[in-house]
């Protein structure tokens, strides 16, 4: 498969998952089926749309099918829905709630045949987890590119004051080298250490009855969560 072909299938695998009252789904035919399989065999990644993935991550703190409710505020999300549409049916469901627990439903008719639904089964599976990954993948690529200009900053202030006010050596450069590695590492442990924090703030006071409270986090959870 040349990379043009490949990137191609990728794409149109991104183009079939759908969010619709607060589910996603994945709008497959025989051949999504194969080109799917391929590309779980050969370890692709998918890229989603910005809107999928905007979505996905309001998706995971509100339920936003009950939004859509005249007589509701907001609801916080109890379970994340993903379903597979195959043959103009609902053929899998999975339901991944906030505790853990995993419920997943297949179609009867499926059942009686293997073929198609091992083969739908592992391509639910895997647009699901290429789907889920992306909500701790945002967070980690935030925090390197964030840590890596905070880096490139300390870097040149602090050559160009060193070496135009205190030591006009070239070594200067390879120790303000150091400092940049050595901040960068140690910003970006200390921004993954507090994401718990900032997660378990937002859950904690998401129904606060102070709105500046409740404002504050919602921002946090609608940007990390």
């Amino acid at each position: 498969m040349t990379r043009t072909q490949s990137t191609l299938n990728v794409q149109l695998l991104a183009n079939c998952v759908v969010s619709k009252d607060g589910q996603f789904w994945f709008y497959l035919d025989r051949e999504l089926v194969e080109v799917g399989l391929k590309c779980c065999q050969q370890n692709q990644t998918i890229f989603f749309s910005d809107s999928i993935l905007t979505q996905l991550r309001q998706a995971v703190v509100w339920d936003t099918g009950g939004l859509s409710e005249p007589d509701s505020s907001f609801n916080v999300q109890s379970g994340l829905t993903f379903c597979t549409h195959f043959e103009d049916r609902l053929v899998l469901r999975t339901v991944v709630s906030m505790d853990g627990d995993v419920l997943h439903q297949i179609d009867r008719q499926l059942l009686h045949t293997s073929d198609d639904c091992l083969k739908l089964n592992q391509v639910h599976h895997w647009l699901l987890t290429q789907l889920t990954d992306k909500l701790c993948g945002d967070f980690r690529r935030f925090i390197n590119k964030f840590t890596d200009w905070l880096a490139f900053l300390v870097c040149c202030l602090s050559s160009v004051l060193a070496f135009n006010y205190f030591i006009k050596s070239w070594y200067v450069l390879g120790v303000t080298m150091l400092l940049g590695i050595l901040i960068r590492h140690l910003s970006r442990q200390s921004l993954r250490r507090s994401l718990p924090i900032l997660l378990r703030f937002g859950f904690s006071h998401v129904l606060s009855p102070n709105p500046i409270i409740q404002w504050l986090s919602q921002q946090v959870l609608a940007r990390l969560a």
